[in-house]
């Protein structure tokens, strides 16, 4: 379709499609469905699972994968937003139904030929572009977003904000040129073959036996000089349900991996070869140890910044975690790490900013005595203070009612109840506690509170400490 009002909205249907599975992504008989329909079409079933599981965004398919896709949700939904009728013409809904599955080596598992065995959790092979891009065709891994340096934050038509891939387009391109004219040298990328709890992942390395004859120190001198070879089978597992369950996702390299498939499979359609491939690190790892992998080798934006930061265990860090594990309101409400990660999971609040406000504070962070009893005494503080603004002061009917009608659970409110709470530690007592209620909920009818933009990731945490600690002060 060719008028603009039906471009621009082609261009929305991947972001309908990541909603219409939010919103059905406990619907087992959709998944199970849409598994059998991929499977007829000659796809892949990971794709399915890797979708539902938020690892995969819409926006990666392919046209027979996202008419497969929106066909099946529209008719469970019948919600004409992702009908693919309003989308793609007559003869592309003929061609994917008389689609034929492209004739490519389909695989499930991975058998890899002179692997270096490293220790019990870390290998390493060279991969040929060839088998790279089956591995991509076969969609046997996945970009794990929660893992990830910063991803994308994108709103949906409906307001929610999801997480989303982040991945720079121009750099693809630039590095797929280079790999084209071979102008790049190898390099390492790393995968890791996730382990869950309760799960039984499918890996296995088989040592290759020494040589007929050769003498026990002659094979341990090999070893030495070319390490543990031998070979390496991986069964990815994207299904949540399988007792096997166990997902393989690119760590470091993602920009690479795509660029080089890219550049293969463009070449490949012209009669043409790339030759060579990447070096490629494995790690059979857990989800944990590879957020601090992570860690570790992303040191790009501000965004990547804060979340590296967020991931870091700091004095800090340690006595804000007390402070929640205290407070009543964050028992049944997630404290997110960034304020992304806030918008996204609809959170009170977020750690990175509670840090902040603790820093602001006079506690020796590294006297775990001192740390315990302050965050006893401002956490009960704090747990008055929220629940005479919300029970007894008969201005809120509920936690959401305060929430949307006042600007007092602002997530940079709360670097407000921790100065508060600081300032009065040694010396509350109820009738402060009240009139200190009193005043914050006066402040709330006029301009004060709402200049300070509690809401926005821009507050400034040291204003709002100062503020709220000159507070109490007048009030002594």
């Amino acid at each position: 379709m060719e008028n603009n009002n039906n471009i621009y909205i082609m261009q929305n249907l991947p972001l309908e499609l990541t909603l219409a599975i939010k919103n059905n992504v406990s619907d087992m008989k959709l998944q199970r469905r849409l598994n059998e329909l991929f499977a007829e079409k000659g796809l892949s079933t990971n794709t399915v699972y890797e979708l539902f599981n938020n690892t995969l965004d819409p926006e990666k398919l392919d046209k027979i994968e996202t008419i497969a896709l929106s066909m099946e949700i529209y008719k469970e939904t019948n919600n004409e937003k992702i009908n693919p009728n309003n989308y793609y013409s007559d003869s592309d809904i003929q061609g994917y139904n008389s689609y034929i599955p492209k004739d490519y080596d389909k695989m499930d598992l991975l058998n890899l030929k002179n692997v270096t065995k490293i220790n019990e959790y870390e290998y390493s092979v060279y991969m040929s572009w060839e088998l790279l891009s089956k591995i991509r065709k076969n969609r046997l891994y996945t970009h794990e977003k929660e893992i990830q340096r910063a991803p994308k934050y994108v709103t949906l038509p409906n307001g929610e904000v999801v997480l989303k891939e982040n991945l720079n387009l121009e750099g693809v391109e630039d590095l797929k040129q280079r790999f084209k004219s071979r102008d790049i040298k190898v390099t390492t990328i790393t995968f890791a073959l996730l382990l869950q709890k309760g799960k039984q992942a499918k890996y296995q390395f088989d040592e290759y036996k020494p040589k007929e004859g050769m003498k026990v120190d002659e094979v341990e001198k090999t070893k030495e000089q070319f390490g543990i070879l031998g070979d390496m089978f991986i069964k990815p597992d994207f299904n949540k349900e399988s007792p096997n369950y166990a997902p393989f996702i690119i760590s470091d390299g993602n920009h690479r991996f795509t660029a080089g498939c890219d550049a293969f499979e463009e070449k490949k359609l012209h009669g043409q070869k790339l030759e060579g491939g990447l070096m490629v690190s494995i790690h059979i790892s857990d989800s944990v140890e590879e957020k601090i992998f992570v860690d570790d080798i992303f040191k790009r934006s501000d965004t990547d910044i804060e979340w590296r930061q967020s991931m870091v265990e700091t004095d800090s860090s340690k006595c804000v975690d007390e402070l929640i594990k205290k407070i009543d309101l964050f028992k049944d409400n997630s404290i997110a790490r960034i304020f992304e990660e806030m918008k996204i999971n609809k959170s009170l609040t977020y750690s990175t900013i509670l840090k902040k406000a603790i820093d602001e504070t006079n506690i020796n962070l590294t006297d775990k005595v001192e740390v315990k009893f302050d965050t006893d005494a401002m956490s009960s503080i704090i747990n008055e203070l929220i629940s005479h603004l919300l029970n007894r002061s008969n201005m809120f009917v509920d936690l959401k009612h305060m929430k949307e009608s006042s600007y007092l659970l602002d997530s940079g409110m709360f670097a407000g109840y921790i100065a508060i709470a600081y300032a009065l530690k040694d010396t509350w007592d109820v009738d402060k506690m009240i009139n200190i209620a009193i005043k914050l909920l006066e402040l709330n009818k006029g301009n004060e509170i709402r200049k300070m933009k509690l809401d926005q990731k821009s507050v400034n945490i040291k204003n709002v400490y100062e503020f709220f600690s000159n507070l109490v002060k007048e009030m002594k």
